[in-house]
């Protein structure tokens, strides 16, 4: 299973059960203790909200981290500024005329 599918199946799940406690609040009333029962509410509908914010959150963070630890490419550069050359070499032989 990817990671993609992985989260589209979690994302289904808790949307669907936070539509269930949303449309039938009741629910949520009879699983929980009497004195808990107007904080969970108010959790409930916050709890999109949350975890929008805990996502972005976590992809600023891991974009982030990607960022740090890239890794150069000494080889790759190489093979790029010989491309380049060429490319010039081949523009030139064309009569195009670089400004230096």
């Amino acid at each position: 299973m990817s990671r993609g599918f992985r989260f589209v199946v979690l994302l289904s799940v808790l949307s669907a059960a936070w539509l269930l406690i949303r449309a039938q609040p009741h629910l949520l009333a009879q699983a929980l203790p009497k004195p808990y029962v107007a904080p969970a509410t108010q959790i409930v509908e916050t709890l999109p909200l949350w975890l929008l914010v805990t996502f972005g959150s976590y992809s600023l963070a891991s974009i982030g981290h990607a960022l740090l630890t890239f890794r150069d490419c000494p080889e790759a550069a190489k093979e790029l500024e010989r491309e380049i050359a060429d490319a010039r070499d081949r523009l030139r032989q064309r009569g195009y005329k670089f400004d230096q």
